[in-house]
């Protein structure tokens, strides 16, 4: 990555946000200071990158069909479930294509089944929660999966306030890491999800998020939605007192 682009840029700005918050103490006036410096700049630099984003995208359609490399198979049904549950559909597009490239049948070594990857013990209590009946073998039929994992991701994502960022956090590493992720400075969203300290998740969160405004492009719905900007969110910062929906120590989908 070149650290003249706009992307490079801003990856240097969370860099540096992230030492500072780590090396200082809280009541540091050099930390409080410094903090503040760099993350004056970080929404016009965030504002590059995504106009530069969006270009690249842009040209990408030119050269080739996005199609053929952001399919959307399982439209009617993933429609439906999206719906359903009041999701974003690019979102949860953008989540599969990163879980399992919508192989329904996609089995990981540590027991996630099916498109959205969902593990048994998430499934049993997501199905309680949605008031379902439940079996295993149920979570290996495609609808039944899409039902199980849109109802989690919203839940997941109502816990966390509507941020994307954070939801697919979660969804990644568990709900109880982000929770104590968020706690520290106030950070534009793209500097807190790039100190995402797991580099796995922090990859996943970057991958999912971009490819959902990719989808966004290809479900038209409107440039707003295809904004990674937007879909970015507000800054994140401690959570106010508030009840938990999705408990700490739920395991990972």
């Amino acid at each position: 990555m070149s650290y003249k682009s706009p992307v490079g840029r801003l990856t240097l700005v969370a860099s540096d946000v992230g030492l500072r918050a780590v090396l200082w103490p809280e009541d540091d006036p050099l930390r409080v200071r410094g903090v503040e410096g760099v993350k004056k700049g970080a929404s016009e630099i965030l504002t590059d990158a995504t106009a530069q984003l969006d270009e690249y995208f842009a040209g990408v359609r030119q050269e080739f069909d996005l199609a053929q490399r952001f399919p959307t198979p399982f439209r009617n049904a993933l429609l439906g479930q999206a719906r359903e549950a009041g999701l974003d559909p690019a979102f949860v597009y953008g989540l599969i294509r990163q879980e399992s490239r919508f192989i329904a049948d996609a089995r990981s070594s540590v027991g996630a089944t099916g498109l959205m990857q969902v593990m048994p013990a998430t499934a049993r209590w997501t199905a309680k929660r949605a008031g379902l009946s439940y079996s295993p073998e149920l979570m290996k039929t495609q609808d039944f999966n899409l039902r199980i994992g849109t109802h989690y991701l919203k839940m997941v994502l109502d816990d966390f306030g509507g941020s994307y960022a954070m939801a697919a956090t979660a969804y990644n590493a568990g709900p109880g890491r982000p929770r104590r992720w968020r706690d520290g400075p106030v950070l534009e969203a793209a500097i807190w999800a790039e100190n995402v300290p797991f580099i796995e998740t922090r990859d996943y969160v970057k991958k999912v998020l971009t490819n959902s405004a990719v989808y966004a492009q290809l479900l038209g719905l409107g440039p707003e939605a295809s904004s990674l900007k937007a879909r970015l969110g507000r800054s994140i910062g401690p959570r106010s007192a508030g009840t938990d929906i999705v408990p700490e120590e739920q395991p990972l989908p």
